[in-house]
């Protein structure tokens, strides 16, 4: 069964399952890792664009991007 609340202008899908059943607990756990990874892509655009802004913001040469990145991974 698929309940939806209404929140000013945003639609939140409850999904009410029966604890019991295996097959809805699969179903939810692969719905919330699927929004999890979109989730996790968006983040990683974001901050991959904010990188960019502030370099440019900064005027980084590719050089000290290059040594800023590599001082990031460790």
């Amino acid at each position: 069964m698929v309940d939806v609340l209404v929140i000013g202008t945003y639609a939140i899908k409850a999904l009410l399952s029966d604890p019991d059943d295996p097959a809805d607990g699969l179903e939810r756990y692969v719905e919330i890792k699927e929004r999890a990874e979109k989730l996790d892509a968006k983040t990683k655009r974001t901050d991959k664009l904010i990188d960019e802004i502030v370099y440019e913001l900064y005027g980084l040469t590719n050089e000290e991007i290059e040594t800023v990145e590599e001082a990031a991974k460790e």
